[in-house]
């Protein structure tokens, strides 16, 4: 059984407060269709810590073998998230679409391959070549979507495109959590099993932090918050025009 301090109910709660409300905020704006990957993720989110939550507290060993592939999921869909932040940057530029779409492909598989690996070279207990290739796959799966989200970012300050506020938030808040995870990963696989209770005390600081950037955004009124991307630069067109000559 696990022996969870205050801070740590805290910490387990106010995460799932904050997606409620960003939950509901986003119901009431009648905006769930134009985030629908992004709500499915939050809605996942609530399931996956009350299900955690409920088994952790009695079954410690059921929830090793369920917090993994929970984590695989999570991370899978976060980088769908993202994803469907690209399409919708570079959804009226069908060239630099395809080599956004090709990029996530590749890296995906790589993220497999990468974690199969680990697996098959880690010796010892089950129980440590599982921990081993899922610790890999979250690390690097929190370089993956950091990478794509600091492209993202670079791309737009570069042709100096504007955001969609809202869409921003959200890539702020996973910015910001995906730094504070990455760190508490490094952590883990330094220090070993005895920092599990200090890996799980950064991520979910980290996610709080998050949820909380996602809660400030949604809870805004700003008439900007229906505009389309605005795109300005010509030099972006360009850049799709030669592309597309490019892969004909």
């Amino acid at each position: 059984m696990f022996r969870l301090s205050a801070t740590d109910y805290v910490l387990w709660l106010l995460p799932q407060l904050c997606i409620c409300i960003v939950v509901m905020r986003m119901m009431r704006n009648n905006i769930v269709r134009e985030f629908p990957y992004f709500t499915a993720y939050c809605l996942f989110e609530l399931v996956r810590s009350a299900a955690l939550f409920a088994i952790g507290v009695h079954r410690p060993v059921a929830y090793f073998f369920t917090y993994w592939p929970i984590e695989v999921f999570d991370v899978m869909l976060s980088i769908v998230v993202i994803r469907d932040i690209y399409w919708r940057l570079f959804r009226h530029y069908p060239a630099l679409h395809t080599f956004g779409m090709a990029i996530f492909h590749w890296a995906m598989a790589l993220l497999i391959l990468i974690s199969a690996v680990t697996s098959a070279a880690t010796t010892g207990k089950e129980f440590d070549q599982i921990s081993a290739a899922v610790v890999i796959f979250d690390q690097v799966g929190s370089i993956l979507r950091g990478g794509l989200l600091l492209l993202l970012l670079c791309i737009t300050m570069f042709f100096r495109m504007r955001w969609n506020y809202r869409t921003l938030g959200v890539v702020v808040g996973f910015s910001l959590y995906l730094f504070v995870d990455f760190a508490a990963i490094a952590m883990r696989r330094s220090v070993g099993p005895a920092g599990a209770h200090a890996f799980s005390l950064l991520k979910n600081i980290g996610y709080t932090c998050c949820c909380g950037v996602w809660v400030w955004t949604f809870s805004r009124h700003r008439s900007e918050a229906t505009d389309p991307f605005p795109y300005s630069a010509s030099e972006l067109d360009s850049w799709n025009s030669t592309l597309q000559s490019m892969v004909r």
